[in-house]
């Protein structure tokens, strides 16, 4: 999901070059239509092409997706079907989980990486002020909606073989429909690999993800864009953080969906001069386990005037994946560390990369096998409303 991230949101930073959001308040309400516009499509994007999409493709279960009405997923049937006489039933449940949860870790790594890009100057646009709260609103509303009532698929090759069925216009019918629901789905696929009906609930999943909303940054957006823009004027605004020496702090809380359950993230959102960090901390009860993990991610640190550098980690002890009987494996431990660089030869343009390593294990937009993360693209630097913004084509190789 970290592929497209920078590419989604960079698609709507860019267009600001040519229509500004300066000047008189009936062109800043004739922006924000545009924006919030704007924003949704991108989230749903993000929501098909790189969250279900991605864990599609990762799992070789076939395409990406399909396009109607909404962006959703679908696969190649005949593929699935022979994949899951191949592997061990529980390795096939947790890769159907996880394929699932994808729409909804996609937005949730979209609102993570926004979020981020406001911290080393600690400042909101209103093009992220619409991201933030479009991604972290859409994906709770999202499962607020889902209901326990409902059927559920077999297996995903049933959804796969309905989709290709359809016709073009028909393809939006199966969307959040009382045949398909990501969340449902997702729990029953849960219950099935600890072959326990009660080890997961929709309402849990309902309940638990009210956490999304307890994150400072949906607050600051909707005053920014009602008060400051709208009202004001302002194209940019410095939001307040609480001061803790010579560090600035924010609280949130986040609730995620795994291949093994649920877990709570206490997000803890850091600045240091111009330095921007996000530091996470995991917890989840699963069956007879329990995961946790400590990560974080930082950029803005320059060492030269041409050259930024930041960094990705993530430690984490969490029920083993792709076990045969998950109840009874032992639980793995793993590691993610990832340099992330850029070089700005001029004021617009840079070149971005990514170098780094992961062992088997769960983390949020990052393949579940262990293996190298590579990454390479362009970045386009938007000036004129207090921000640079990375990223045009970010981080577009991975692997």
């Amino acid at each position: 999901a970290l592929v497209g991230t920078s590419v989604v949101h960079s698609s709507m930073e860019g267009y600001s070059l040519l229509w500004p959001h300066r000047g008189h308040i009936i062109n800043r309400i004739a922006h924000s239509v545009v924006d919030v516009t704007s924003a949704i499509n991108l989230v749903m994007i993000h929501h098909g092409v790189f969250g279900h999409g991605f864990r599609l493709r990762e799992a070789r279960f076939g395409n990406t997706l399909k396009y109607g009405r909404f962006y959703f997923f679908s696969g190649d049937a005949a593929k699935i079907m022979q994949l899951k006489k191949e592997l061990p039933p529980k390795v096939f449940i947790q890769k159907e989980s996880v394929i699932h949860a994808g729409g909804i870790e996609g937005i949730q790594v979209l609102a993570q990486q926004v979020a981020l890009q406001c911290l080393p100057q600690q400042k909101i646009t209103p093009i992220r002020a619409w991201l933030l709260l479009q991604s972290i609103y859409l994906s709770t509303a999202y499962v607020h909606a889902s209901t326990p009532d409902g059927k559920v698929l077999d297996d995903i090759s049933v959804l796969a073989h309905t989709v290709e069925q359809l016709e073009p216009h028909q393809e939006s019918n199966i969307y959040n429909t009382e045949y398909y629901n990501n969340v449902r789905n997702y729990v029953a696929k849960i219950n099935e690999l600890y072959d326990d009906p009660n080890a997961l609930s929709v309402q849990t999943v309902r309940n638990t993800f009210y956490l999304n909303l307890l994150n400072p940054f949906i607050a600051y957006s909707a005053y920014f864009i009602a008060i400051e823009y709208l009202l004001k004027g302002n194209t940019y605004w410095q939001y307040p953080m609480i001061p803790l020496g010579g560090f600035k702090y924010l609280p949130g809380m986040k609730c995620i969906m795994t291949p093994y359950g649920l877990e709570t993230q206490l997000v803890n959102y850091i600045r240091y001069k111009d330095i921007g960090a996000q530091i996470l901390l995991s917890y989840g009860q699963h069956a007879t386990q329990q995961s946790y993990g400590i990560g974080g991610q930082c950029k803005g640190i320059a060492i030269h005037p041409n050259w930024m550098l930041g960094g990705r980690f993530y430690i984490w002890k969490q029920p083993q994946l792709f076990a045969k009987d998950p109840s009874s494996a032992p639980s793995q431990t793993g590691v993610m560390l990832t340099l992330l660089g850029e070089y700005t030869p001029t004021k617009y343009l840079g070149i971005v990369s990514q170098l780094g390593y992961k062992t088997q294990g769960y983390v949020q937009g990052e393949h579940l096998d262990a293996g190298p993360i590579l990454g390479l693209g362009l970045a386009l630097h938007v000036s004129g409303e207090g921000v640079a913004t990375p990223s045009l084509l970010g981080d577009c190789v991975d692997r």
